[in-house]
């Protein structure tokens, strides 16, 4: 049996990695590219048995968030990373990934705690409790909010 060769490549800060990386640049233009199917790279994740994409959660907290999103979400669907339906052991595969930086996060994503109908995201949460609408915000381990933002007004 044949071995493929594995393809790695970057795009963003260039970092000292243990295996070989092909370096795409740094800016949100290759995404575009490789969504247009004008870049080269966008054909090696074509012929990938497997692709995968792992967008780093820096990436959505910047001002063109939705937009990088956007554009991986072009590039999984172009590029067969999610299919076909079913657990990976069916068959199934994944390979459009988030890397996230807080796991607790993720994992109450994976529980549904996420707003419901009527209910309040982190920014009206905040919103809430400035106005005196919240009377208790219980943080567990939520330390990049600006806590002064829960103070009632005075």
């Amino acid at each position: 049996m044949a071995h493929r060769q594995r393809q790695i490549a970057n795009l963003g800060e260039a970092y000292d990695l243990t295996y070989p990386v092909q370096q795409l640049g740094t800016g949100a233009n290759v995404l575009e590219e490789i969504a247009a199917d004008t870049h080269a790279f966008g054909q090696v994740l074509k012929d990938a048995k497997r692709p995968a994409l792992i967008l780093g959660q820096g990436a959505l907290a910047r001002s063109d968030g939705a937009a990088i999103l956007g554009l991986a979400s072009r590039i999984a669907a172009a590029t067969g990373m999610i299919g076909p339906a079913g657990a990976p052991a069916e068959g199934g595969w994944n390979g459009f990934n988030v890397l996230h930086t807080a796991a607790a996060r993720v994992g109450a994503l994976d529980l549904g705690f996420v707003p419901q109908v009527g209910g309040r995201d982190v920014a009206g949460i905040l919103e809430g409790a400035s106005k005196g609408e919240i009377e208790l915000v219980y943080l567990l381990g939520a330390d990049e909010l600006d806590v002064e933002q829960l103070a009632a007004p005075s």
